[in-house]
């Protein structure tokens, strides 16, 4: 998957890999209010905007690794 547009809905794993941060934390910073995302109805699975991860990496100065993600 290539993040290639600001309107993109990336998963934990996508975020994890593109922060250098635990996909676990990342599910707890969502459930915190530290990150924005949702959780999908009907599942445990969440989501979040590319949009909102940028401004999330930029408060906390946390640099965007925006290559290739398998």
């Amino acid at each position: 998957m290539k993040v290639s547009s600001r309107d993109d809905t990336l998963t934990t794993g996508a975020v994890s890999k593109l922060v250098g941060i635990g996909q676990r934390t990342i599910c707890r910073l969502i459930d915190e209010g530290l990150l924005v995302g949702w959780k999908i109805p009907g599942s445990q699975h969440r989501r979040v905007a590319f949009r909102d991860l940028e401004v999330f990496a930029a408060k906390y100065g946390i640099p965007l690794s925006q290559g290739q993600m398998k």
